[in-house]
């Protein structure tokens, strides 16, 4: 879990929470991906089809170009950035995308005061519900548990409920040491 400062604005991967002043705005995960990869590669052009090779695994159809444009512009309106004229994400015609300002990269756990961080990712497919999930300790980022699971979409329980119950579990493993 990072978090990204660049202009005006601070960004924490783990949230997709984006931050100008006391002004908050949550990005959708797609552009929260896309926009921590671009932190990630300042002053690099990132083609097209990285982007889609990031959002979109092998196996997965989509209208790729109206999927990528519509991230690209919530990113830009988040950012209140324009195309035209760029103060963050450039365009590069035929070549892709380049993010322009310094970015400054610093642990999250001076952002949010919390004594573990949970990050993940969730994967649905036409099914089922894929869940990958990493419990961390806040104070020194250790790796304290990680699970996996999939289920059945058409299953009768909740998935959130099985999720929450594993995250208790592990922490209370963890505080007892085991």
């Amino acid at each position: 879990m990072r978090v990204f400062r660049f202009g005006e604005f601070v960004f924490d991967t783990n949230s997709g929470e984006l931050r100008k002043g006391s002004s908050r705005t949550r990005l959708r995960p797609q552009p929260a991906v896309l926009l921590a990869y671009f932190l990630q590669h300042t002053e690099t052009v990132v083609t097209r089809d990285e982007l889609r090779r990031l959002l979109w695994p092998d196996g997965t159809y989509v209208q790729f170009d109206h999927g990528l444009n519509s991230c690209i512009k919530q990113i830009r309106a988040a950012l209140s950035d324009e195309r035209l004229r760029p103060r963050y994400l450039e365009t590069l015609p035929r070549r892709g995308y380049r993010f322009t300002q310094a970015v400054v990269a610093a642990s999250s756990n001076a952002a949010v005061p919390a004594d573990f961080g949970l990050s993940g990712t969730v994967r649905v497919t036409e099914r089922q519900l894929h869940v990958e999930m990493q419990l961390y300790d806040a104070a020194d980022e250790a790796h304290v548990w990680t699970s996996c699971f999939t289920t059945d979409l058409n299953d009768a329980l909740d998935p959130r409920r099985d999720i929450g119950t594993r995250i208790i579990d592990a922490l209370v493993r963890h505080a007892s040491g085991r």
